[in-house]
């Protein structure tokens, strides 16, 4: 199993997100505060999927490609670690999501 980081708007759509992964995928969310993701990106042991809610599309979009610079610069550091932005829970389409969850799983 590789790293996976989704990162979305807000609190409705990481609820929404988890409970999607759960029953699709059976696999457990683990729902990470923004102010703790660094020492999560940090860990080693780490293996699974982080839902980070990020206050907002403005800081939605900042936060994911600053993370994928940080993981992009840290290949050793992160193998296999691979970023999902879902902007809008509502309208993104959940088998193509799940489909390419399915790759980083």
């Amino acid at each position: 199993m590789s790293r996976v980081y989704v990162f979305c708007e807000g609190k409705r759509d990481k609820l929404f997100l988890k409970k999607l992964i759960k029953e699709k995928r059976n696999l457990t969310a683990s729902q990470i505060e923004l102010t703790k993701l660094d020492n999560l990106i940090r860990d080693r042991r780490f293996e699974g999927i982080a839902l980070i809610e990020c206050g907002g599309y403005d800081k939605l979009l900042k936060q994911a490609a600053r993370r994928a610079r940080d993981i992009a610069l840290n290949p050793e550091t992160l193998p296999h670690a691979e970023i999902i932005v879902v902007g809008d829970s509502d309208n993104v389409d959940t088998a193509k999501f799940m489909a390419r969850l399915n790759t980083g799983c």
